[in-house]
């Protein structure tokens, strides 16, 4: 192991003030591929965010990869650390899937905000989400801000708001296409 560093240190230097640039430029671009791969590693959900867990491992390793590039910290070890953070982020998510109580604490849980059309503001007070947050929401995702419409909205366990809007009763339109001879009858959604 200490011959495999050696040679990674001669190549992409020690760091810090000792690097040439031609070393900075190696290590950014050997950066670059590792964290593709490693991105690719852990799946889809990593870019999404789609969970506190998800965010975290983003943040560290994009840390982590920018003082690996120009800094004094072992290159190697850095890679390295990069990797068993996304196979530890990777049995998390996989212990999470199948113990939901794991999942629950890693995850979080999803949070009604309204039910009925009615807004639930202990829910929402809790959760620090303004009528003008769930508002926007409803605008983005059903083009409307009529909360009558709403089923349910919650919280999601990402931090998005979903919603479930009401069924509503078709409407029928009764369309006589000859006087006192045929008549069409509509439903319309």
């Amino acid at each position: 192991m200490k011959e495999i560093e050696s040679v990674v240190q001669q190549v992409v230097g020690k760091g810090g003030a000792e690097l040439e640039i031609w070393q900075v430029l190696l290590r950014a671009l050997i950066v670059y591929l590792v964290a593709l791969v490693i991105i690719r590693l852990g799946k889809k959900r990593l870019l999404g965010g789609s969970s506190a867990l998800d965010v975290i491992l983003g943040v560290v390793i994009g840390s982590m990869f920018s003082r690996t590039i120009h800094s004094a910290v072992p290159f190697l070890g850095s890679i390295v650390a990069a990797l068993l953070l996304v196979g530890l982020h990777g049995m998390f998510a996989f212990i999470a899937m199948r113990r939901k109580g794991f999942g629950s604490v890693v995850k979080g849980h999803p949070r009604q905000l309204a039910r009925d059309g009615q807004i639930d503001p202990d829910a929402m007070r809790v959760h620090d989400i303004t009528e003008e947050d769930l508002k926007e929401a409803m605008r983005l995702k059903l083009n409307s801000e009529d909360i009558a419409q709403v089923e349910s909205a919650t919280l999601e366990r990402n931090g998005s708001i979903s919603f479930v809007t009401k069924k509503r009763e078709p409407r029928i339109v009764e369309i006589e296409v000859k006087a006192g001879v045929q008549r069409v009858r509509l439903e319309i959604s």
